[in-house]
């Protein structure tokens, strides 16, 4: 009788135990706690009076504008966008005390209390490096410097806890030139970045400073196109002055155009942008028939229409040389950074022709 006995006394032994694991193994994780909150909230209203209180729930992303947003059981946060030049730069601080999150902690919380802030950079621009300087993030639960910026689609990840703390604050810092949609999958807070010419919808204080900037259909200062019977190119020098040349070689006689043009953005919106130009042309054409030759230095002037969505743009441009008018349509995929993939179409003259080429940005 002896061995059913001793059976049973260890059953009895593991089933105590398993529950004691059960009860003591969730405490010792240095993970987030069940139940653990994060404020997430954007400084771009700091200074507002009143800010509605939200709670993120299920998997679809929202548009994160002056709401103070309650996020549960996130362990890990990841910054994403569709445009490869956006980047964020995260910055660990420890709460002070009496702080909102550092209040709630309390004694039995696992790790201090920190604010992550998360500098999002939408557009590299001139001193924007500065913001690196100091970029930290939490992996294998210590907090180590920041080497890499870039978010593209694979994102830029960073834990929320471990043994040197855990984020019970994120604040957002941005310049408003891209819409910041938050959404949490399982354990993982997802923060992403919409530039508006991905078709975000920026949201701030005040206008974007996106809008203010000149919106052409590629990031191209030199462009050409040509074919057989046809060629064009375009020189521009900032975004006040610009060289354009039109060129025709038919069977039936040629015909160059040269103008040389003062610029100016007049009106943009999101992905749309008028552009208003005028200086002086000089025309040149042949009649293979006759065999005469014309040319003639006049005033020149016309508008283009920029559309512009991600990698995508098309340009419409109508001129007047006197009274003599040239019409010249594009479409452009900006395949790399510096480099536009372009298909054109121009016509002066009676003469048109469609031509394939590329720009090219500094």
């Amino acid at each position: 009788m002896r061995q059913p006995r001793e059976r049973r006394a260890a059953r009895g032994l593991l089933a105590a135990l398993s529950l004691l694991a059960a009860l003591c193994v969730p405490a010792a994780l240095p993970g987030p706690a069940r139940g653990q909150e994060l404020r997430v909230s954007r400084n771009q209203f700091a200074e507002q009076a009143q800010r509605p209180e939200a709670r993120l729930s299920g998997a679809e992303a929202v548009t994160v504008r002056d709401e103070r947003w309650t996020v549960q059981g996130a362990a890990t946060l990841r910054v994403v966008s569709p445009d490869p030049q956006a980047a964020a730069v995260l910055r660990l601080r420890a709460l002070e005390p009496g702080a909102p999150g550092a209040a709630a902690s309390g004694a039995a919380d696992r790790g201090a209390p920190l604010r992550l802030t998360v500098i999002v950079i939408a557009e590299e621009g001139a001193r924007r490096y500065e913001y690196k300087g100091e970029g930290e993030l939490l992996r294998d639960g210590a907090r180590v410097p920041q080497r890499l910026f870039r978010v593209g689609e694979r994102g830029l990840e960073s834990g929320l806890a471990g043994a040197a703390g855990r984020v019970s604050e994120l604040v957002i810092q941005d310049d408003g030139d891209a819409e910041l949609r938050l959404r949490q999958q399982g354990d993982v807070l997802e923060l992403q970045v919409l530039p508006l010419s991905y078709g975000g919808t920026p949201s701030g204080e005040g206008r974007p400073r996106v809008l203010s900037r000149p919106l052409r259909f590629a990031d191209a200062h030199v462009l050409a196109t040509g074919y057989t019977d046809n060629a064009l190119g375009e020189l521009w020098l900032g975004d006040l002055l610009a060289a354009k040349v039109n060129g025709f070689f038919p069977e039936r006689g040629g015909a160059l155009l040269a103008r040389g043009l003062v610029t100016a953005q007049a009106w943009r919106g999101d992905t749309l942008s008028l552009w208003a130009e005028g200086g002086v042309g000089y025309y040149r054409l042949e009649d293979a028939a006759t065999g005469l030759v014309s040319d003639a230095v006049r005033a020149a002037g016309g508008v283009t229409l920029h559309w512009r969505y991600a990698g995508w743009g098309a340009a419409a441009h109508v001129g007047l040389v006197g009274d003599t008018s040239v019409l010249t349509l594009f479409a452009g995929w900006q395949a790399w950074r510096h480099v536009a993939l372009l298909l054109g179409w121009q016509s002066f003259e009676s003469r048109s022709g469609f031509g394939l080429g590329a720009g090219i940005g500094f």
